[in-house]
């Protein structure tokens, strides 16, 4: 799963590329890149809906402990992949691997119409808007990412699980689990790599899982 990746050079926001284009100077652009942490909270505020402004500041403080002429370098490699085929489409249309383009339908990051029309006439892309999101969409509808990744991963199994609910959710459907008995809900799909518990215990859904079954043991 993709979220909202930038398939060329121009979908990014005018402010990385030019990020970028001065990153190329020695000692400036990482001067420049520090300078920019001094104002990150309002380069980060247009990529969430206003609603969820008041991730922003602690968002901020994680961005922070990337050193700028880390950021600097990471920026800079960005662009020089993208750079490198022009445009991505193409990379993800040929790909033998399924791929969920994901992004919020009020987006920052440009999708074009043609590279949405190639992409969905892809066997193996799927594009999805998520409704009232913007490019920071996990922050601004976690949920509706963390059903989607379970989703996804339950699609592609083939491998038994049973999940039980504490008693007040007894009676609630969660994400693309339907099938209710009692406090047990069963799906029948593959988990891809799972050859342990642990590692889906906890990881999704942590809220909810109590304990996990595989296969009924």
């Amino acid at each position: 799963m993709l979220l909202s990746p930038s398939l060329f050079r121009g979908a990014e926001g005018i402010d990385t590329r030019t990020m970028d284009r001065i990153g190329h100077i020695p000692l400036i652009g990482t001067f420049t890149m520090w300078a920019s942490y001094q104002m990150m909270e309002s380069f980060f505020e247009p990529y969430m809906t206003a609603e969820k402004h008041d991730r922003v500041k602690p968002m901020v403080k994680e961005a922070r402990k990337t050193p700028p002429d880390v950021a600097t370098s990471l920026v800079i490699s960005f662009f020089d992949y993208i750079d490198q085929y022009g445009d991505l489409t193409e990379r993800l249309t040929s790909s033998n691997t399924p791929v969920w383009y994901v992004r919020g339908d009020q987006d920052n990051i440009i999708l074009s119409d043609e590279d949405r029309s190639r992409l969905n006439k892809s066997n193996n892309v799927i594009v999805k808007d998520i409704p009232g999101g913007k490019h920071f969409i996990m922050i601004d509808r976690p949920s509706e990412i963390s059903d989607l990744i379970f989703d996804i991963l339950l699609r592609q199994s083939s491998i038994q699980l049973r999940y039980t609910l504490p008693r007040r959710q007894e009676r609630q459907s969660i994400g693309p689990f339907q099938k209710i008995k009692g406090n047990i809900i069963e799906y029948n799909n593959v988990l891809p790599g799972l050859d342990s518990i642990e590692h889906l215990e906890g990881k999704f859904y942590p809220e909810f899982l109590s304990w996990i079954d595989i296969n009924g043991k």
